[in-house]
Parts: C-alpha cells; sequence; structure tokens
C-alpha cells in the first residue's frame, strides 16, 4: 500500500517526505505536532494525510530516495503520538503509524484520518520550544518557536504554514463550511450529521417521532412509531427460521430460541423512517424494530445493551454487499456502519435509550446473519436449518 502511494506522488497537501523521524527532543516533539496539526486542517479532498519517514525527493526531477529507518531510535508508536497529540489538543485526529519494507529498506507513515465535524484542529494551549543554532563564526544563537492555543495552522500546496503565521481567512471559512458538511451532497450531509450522535434530540407527537440534528433544525428523521400489532412478528409463533430472516437476525439467535432462551415477548417489526431536509423529504428507508427479551444479556454478558433495538433492511444490505462476497466478517462490519440505514438506527438508538454509549451500537453488527447477507443460495444450501420446524409449535 505505501509502495502504490510513495511511488504515484509527489509532495502536496496531504503527502510530506521526512528523511529520519523526528527527533525525541523539545523541537522534534514540536515540529511533529506542527506538520500533523497542518496536515489535518489540510484542504485536501482525499480522506487521509501521510507523512512518510524515511523518504526524500529531489525538488526538480521529484525522485525520491530512500533511507531505511528500522534502526531510528526517534521512531515512535501510534500510541506515543496520539499520547503527546492529546497533551495539547482536546480533540486530536485519528493517527496510525504503518511501515513497510521497500527495496530492503523499512519506511515508516503517520497516516492522519482528520473527521469533518472536528474541523478545525487547534491545540488548547501554547506549545512553545527553543532551537539552538550554531552560527559560521561558531557562535550559538537560540531562536524561540511557538504554535499558538486556538489558532489555526493548514497546508497550501507542499508547504505548511509557518509557527509565526496562521491559515488565511479563506482557508478558515474553508475549515468550517466542511465542518458544517456544505461542501458535501445532501446525503452526504446527512451521513455526517448523523455521526455526531450526541446532538440529536427526540420528540414525540402523538404515534409520530421526530429526531431533530441541534446544530442545524433543518435536518430531522422521521419515524411513525403507530404499530400495527397485526403485523408484529413473534418468533414464538413462525413456523421456522425463513420467517425472520429478512430482519437479519443470526443463527445464534434462533438456536437460543430453539432450546428456549426467547420468550413470548421477542418480537419483530418494521418501521417507516424518513429522512427531511428544509422540510423536504429525501429517502425512505425501512428499519427493523427487534426486541429481544434476555437474549443480548444472555449471549453477551453485557448488561447495559437495551433488549429493544434497530437494525437496517436485508434487501438494502444485500444490495450494498453484492461486491463483498468472500471479503472477511471485520470488512462487512465496516460496509455496514458505514451506511446511512445503520447511521440512523445507532442515532435513534442513542436518542431511544438513556445514557446510551453510541459505540456500544456497534455490538450489533454481532447479531447479523452475514452468510444469509453474501450467499445468494443461503437458504437453499442451509434448508435443513433454515426450514427446520419450530419445536415450540407442537407444544
Amino acid at each position: 500500500m505505501l509502495w502504490d502511494l510513495l511511488y504515484t506522488s509527489t509532495e502536496n497537501d496531504y503527502i510530506d517526505f521526512k528523511q529520519k523521524w523526528y527527533e525525541k527532543t523539545s523541537k522534534g516533539k514540536f515540529d511533529m505536532v506542527h506538520d500533523i496539526l497542518a496536515m489535518a486542517n489540510s484542504l485536501s479532498d482525499t480522506e487521509n494525510r501521510f507523512i512518510f519517514i524515511g523518504v526524500t525527493e529531489h525538488r526538480e526531477t521529484e525522485k525520491k530516495t530512500l533511507f531505511d529507518v528500522s534502526q531510528d531510535p526517534n521512531s515512535r508508536k501510534t500510541e506515543e503520538i496520539i499520547t503527546i497529540l492529546r497533551n495539547y489538543m482536546s480533540v486530536p485526529p485519528r493517527i496510525e503509524v504503518l511501515s513497510e519494507r521497500i527495496e530492503d529498506k523499512l519506511i515508516s507513515c503517520i497516516k492522519i484520518i482528520p473527521t469533518a465535524r472536528d474541523l478545525p484542529y487547534v491545540l488548547n494551549s501554547n506549545l512553545e520550544c527553543d532551537e539552538k543554532i550554531v552560527l559560521r563564526n561558531g557562535e550559538t544563537k537560540v531562536k524561540k518557536h511557538a504554535l499558538i492555543k486556538n489558532a489555526i495552522y493548514s497546508r497550501d500546496s507542499s508547504r505548511n504554514n509557518g509557527n509565526k503565521e496562521y491559515a488565511a481567512k479563506e482557508v478558515v471559512e474553508e475549515l468550517f463550511a466542511r465542518k458544517k458538511g456544505e461542501n458535501l451532497s445532501i446525503l452526504d450531509r446527512f451521513a455526517l450529521y448523523l455521526d455526531d450522535v450526541k446532538n440529536w434530540k427526540k420528540t414525540t407527537t402523538g404515534s409520530q417521532n421526530t429526531y431533530y440534528y441541534l446544530r442545524n433544525h433543518k435536518f430531522k428523521v422521521v419515524c411513525n412509531t403507530d404499530y400495527d400489532f397485526e403485523k408484529i412478528i413473534r418468533p414464538k409463533k413462525v413456523q421456522d427460521y425463513s420467517y425472520i430472516l429478512d430482519f437479519c437476525i443470526c443463527e445464534d439467535y434462533w438456536s437460543y430460541h430453539q432450546e428456549g432462551g426467547a420468550t413470548y415477548d421477542d418480537h419483530f417489526e418494521w418501521v417507516k423512517v424518513e429522512l427531511w431536509s428544509d422540510n423536504t423529504p429525501l429517502e425512505v428507508f425501512d428499519i427493523s424494530s427487534i426486541y429481544l427479551k434476555y437474549y443480548l444479556i444472555d449471549k453477551t454478558r453485557i448488561r447495559t445493551l437495551p433488549n429493544d433495538f434497530y437494525l437496517p433492511n436485508f434487501q438494502d444490505l444485500m444490495h450494498l454487499l453484492y461486491d463483498l462476497r468472500g471479503a472477511p466478517e471485520h470488512i462487512l462490519k465496516q460496509a455496514i456502519s458505514d451506511t446511512l440505514q445503520f447511521k440512523i438506527c445507532r442515532m435513534m438508538q442513542t436518542c431511544d435509550t438513556i445514557s446510551a454509549k453510541p459505540e456500544m451500537y456497534e455490538k450489533y453488527l454481532d447479531f447479523l446473519n452475514y452468510e444469509d447477507l453474501t450467499d445468494t443460495n443461503y437458504r437453499e444450501t442451509r434448508g435443513d436449518f433454515v426450514f427446520a420446524p419450530n419445536i415450540y409449535l407442537k407444544k
């Protein structure tokens, strides 16, 4: 991955080259924080930004020279860099240190992953350092460097703002516009806002729940809760597993149900959810509302998970995952968690449940039947299980 990126790019607004690691001195720490800060606030349209360690580039020919950094005493791990950033930033960008051997030389890379809603990235305290410079006559001079609290530093083309100059007015305006999602399509803005789950508020009027985004009230999610009890599916009354497959529930639940763990209170139903912006309907989704009285506690041992939760529509996920057949489960989980439908489910769950933590909702991805999602012949090849009669109907 690093090889492809390295040889198809030159220094720009999302790639920087360093011959060696930042020294573990006050000046080295200062330079590293400054570079990461500027990269995170770059107006590059790329999702990720990279600082390569062990690479230099000829300014005119753009030829790269590689340096082995495997024995570099100043090398740092991901956790070390994150700790340094947290000392000076309330909300740092995501960081990942990658390494790859290229032409028998170990090259490292600091991968910076900014999040739009956290822009612009700033320091919560001043960061200062002194640099001793030896002059030609042998005398030493102390040069002071400082990054100022709440000042915005960015990167223009292949150059960072100097520590004594701030980002230009138009750059600052664009950063705040990106924070609000103004550079995105309307549905991408919705996805950005849905990720900011703590800033949604639920109001109820009659049989309708409306979820408003507090930072932009033009965006809302409307959910009709006028349940039709005749359409509620109770596993105790259905004939076989195929009746609840569209709800994406995993085989493990059906086995648990067959063993007597499920109760009559368990049920599944469809909820129609509408996305609105500026009083205009954008999309309508069918979301499955699921109540499992004991299963979540019995199987996860996590008592903070609520008994009722939401999952996306099976057909929507089938369409999404068609090109991911055979992919590892963690790739499938990431693809599902990136969908609008899943983001809606997570937001609604967080608003509906007292003290719910958004990250806990990722646990519900474990309840999906991934084999059914990615195998078009699943119901046929697993017919002995899928269509096995419900033993409780005979009692």
